[in-house]
Formats: C-alpha cells, sequence, structure tokens
C-alpha cells in the first residue's frame, strides 16, 4: 500500500532480490502512522507482514518479531530511500 512510484520501487527491488514479497489492498477500516502522511500529499509506502493477530495486544513483543521479515522490511526501506534521488509521484 502507498504511493504508486514508491510502492512499485519497493516490488521491483523486491522481485529482483527474491524478497517473496507482494502488492497488499488496503485494509478495511484500518489506517496507521503513514495515513497521516499521504493525507498531506507525502508519498508513503505501508509494509505489512499477513499475521495481525498480535498488533496492538497484551502479546504484541518481542519474542514474537520475525527476524527474516524485519530484514526484509529493512531492505525495502533502504532500496526506497536510495531511490528517491530520481523518484517521480
Amino acid at each position: 500500500m502507498g504511493s504508486l512510484g514508491l510502492v512499485d520501487t519497493a516490488l521491483d527491488y523486491a522481485r529482483a532480490n527474491d524478497l517473496g514479497v507482494r502488492r497488499g489492498l488496503p485494509l478495511e477500516g484500518a489506517t496507521s502512522d503513514h495515513a497521516s502522511f499521504s493525507e498531506a500529499g507525502i508519498p508513503v509506502v505501508f509494509i505489512l507482514a499477513d499475521d495481525l493477530s498480535r498488533i496492538n495486544q497484551p502479546g504484541d513483543d518481542i519474542q514474537f518479531v520475525d527476524q527474516m521479515l524485519m530484514g526484509t522490511a529493512a531492505l525495502l526501506g533502504i532500496a526506497i530511500v536510495d531511490s528517491l534521488h530520481s523518484f517521480q509521484p
């Protein structure tokens, strides 16, 4: 989810590096920190894992962080930032 150009950059990087990332659909009735930036016209990318069962719940703690997913999100973020010199929204 997010601004088309940034999402495409993330997906292109993921495909080129075999990261197994896919474009998702907006969550019905849900939002996150990115929403206010998007509403202000600032390009955004929202990276989210499939398992939402613990988000904002008492069991939402560090022992359940998937290190591979966190690493993939970090790589995508770095690739997006690296691409910003030529980004056109």
